[in-house]
Order: structure tokens, then sequence, then C-alpha cells
């Protein structure tokens, strides 16, 4: 006896459930929600490898584009404001300071 593969149909669930991380990674992506958009995308990876009959993946020509961009170098062109090296701490902290209450 052979196992025999669950067929496409056999397995909504699984089915369902990628059409809706797809559909909310999308959106996410689509509202400047990028964290959001990671977790449907991974969500949507984890059950494509659940998945009998795995689909290709749809964020693919996204990946490709990203690692097409030029990559920004962001700490060896930072320019830090404040000088760590010559800047001193006040000589005496204040022993108590004042914070007005905000009653909302």
């Amino acid at each position: 006896m052979g196992t025999r593969r669950m067929s496409y149909e056999e397995n909504p669930a699984i089915r369902k459930a990628k059409d809706e991380a797809l559909t909310k990674a999308l959106d996410s992506l689509g509202g400047y929600k990028f964290l959001m958009f990671g977790y449907w995308a991974a969500q949507w990876v984890s059950l494509n490898k659940l998945d009998h009959f795995p689909e290709h993946n749809p964020f693919i020509t996204l990946v490709k584009e990203a690692r097409r961009l030029p990559r920004v170098d962001i700490i060896k062109n930072h320019t830090p404001t404040r000088n760590f090296e010559t800047s001193k701490a006040p000589e005496k902290l204040p022993e108590k300071i004042d914070i007005p209450r905000v009653i909302v």
C-alpha cells in the first residue's frame, strides 16, 4: 500500500488560511504596516510548507526588487548631533524635579 496524497480540495482549511494571510500581508504593506506585513508573509510561508501542494511564493518579486535596490550605509554616513567625548555631565543633579500633573 502506498501513501495517499491529499488532494488540493481535501485540505480547504490550509488554503483558506493561506488566502487570508496573503490578503492581510498585502493590505499591511499597502498601509505602511511593515511589521504586520512581515508577520502575515511569514504565516503564508509557514502554511505553504504544511500544504501538500505548495505554491510558488507570491512575495518573490518583492524580495528580488528589494535585493536590487541600493543599500544605504546608515552608520558610516551618520553625523552625530552631540560629541559624547567632549560633553560633560552636570556637576550636581537637582534634588527634586517638579512635574506638573495633567488630568485628562
